[in-house]
């Protein structure tokens, strides 16, 4: 057993995160290839018809605010998760993307999903930062994480009290601490898009600011890469709970720590977040006067 988290849950998540992940890359392959949605895998077909939508439709995006849209594909991968979750796990609540609470009960747990995150990526074909991410919160807090990069083939699974691991190998943050030699994530999300400007210009200060900052329309993936040292830190103002949920715990486990922008322990609610190893994080509060 793990300390909060039976391990058939764990497993649980991590297959099904596979899968969705194997519908989004089959999805894009499709597009960007420009076939025929006949060439579709049986099973493939199976999930579509399952979320009833025609193997016919356009990969066109549908925008549900002036500057942010979904895909097909986003839904059909929040159906196969979330109807996969109900059913195994009906006493939890759901929460995700694309549909707000898909199941909401009084249950402790909570099951947070974002099933489709970097769509801009991955309609675009620009990047490969995208991913299918799964969380799992008890009374707020992320005590599980599964997070699938399928196009990158990175898997990154955590749970409270067991470690981090990226696929299958133990991970650790950075131990950079010098803020000049800081590789970070810098994001505003989706809404209040430019809240996030004043901490970029501090942060590039010529003298006393960071190396380079990155954006790359997708939370999970740099989120992810601090958990792992490639990425040294990472901030953001403006996050939805399904961006960062899985992702927090992911990072605590590789012994970062992640709060939001006020320095407090970050917990389901909180739009912001700042993650870096420990002592980094306390020299990005003091510098950025958090």
């Amino acid at each position: 057993m793990d300390t909060l988290v039976d391990a058939n849950m764990k497993n649980f998540a991590v297959d099904l995160a596979l899968e969705a992940g194997a519908l989004v890359k089959e999805l894009q392959t499709i597009w960007l290839a420009k076939r025929t949605p006949n060439t579709l895998h049986s099973w493939v077909q199976n999930v579509l018809r399952d979320a009833n939508i025609p193997f016919n439709t356009p990969n066109d995006p549908i925008w549900v605010l002036p500057t942010n849209f979904k895909t097909i594909a986003d839904d059909a991968s929040n159906f196969l998760i979330c109807d996969a979750l109900q059913k195994r796990f009906p006493e939890h609540s759901i929460y995700s993307e694309e549909s707000d609470f898909f199941a909401k009960t009084t249950s402790e747990y909570c099951w947070v999903v974002d099933a489709l995150d970097g769509t801009i990526g991955f309609l675009s074909g620009i990047t490969d930062h995208f991913t299918v991410s799964i969380g799992l919160v008890k009374n707020k807090k992320p005590v599980m994480g599964v997070i699938y990069a399928p196009k990158r083939n990175d898997l990154y699974i955590a749970s409270e009290g067991r470690g981090s691991t990226h696929n299958g190998q133990p991970i650790s943050v950075s131990d950079v601490t010098d803020i000049n030699k800081v590789l970070m994530g810098v994001d505003s999300g989706k809404t209040k898009r430019t809240v996030h400007l004043p901490y970029l210009e501090k942060l590039l200060q010529e003298k006393t600011g960071i190396t380079c900052p990155f954006m790359t329309a997708c939370a999970t993936v740099p989120l992810c890469m601090v958990a792992d040292g490639r990425m040294h830190a990472y901030l953001a103002t403006s996050l939805a709970p399904e961006d960062m949920a899985a992702a927090v715990c992911i990072i605590r486990e590789a012994g970062g720590k992640a709060t939001n922008l006020s320095g407090k322990e970050w917990t389901i609610g909180d739009p912001s977040i700042l993650a870096a190893n420990q002592v980094l994080h306390q020299k990005l509060c003091e510098f950025l006067n958090l």
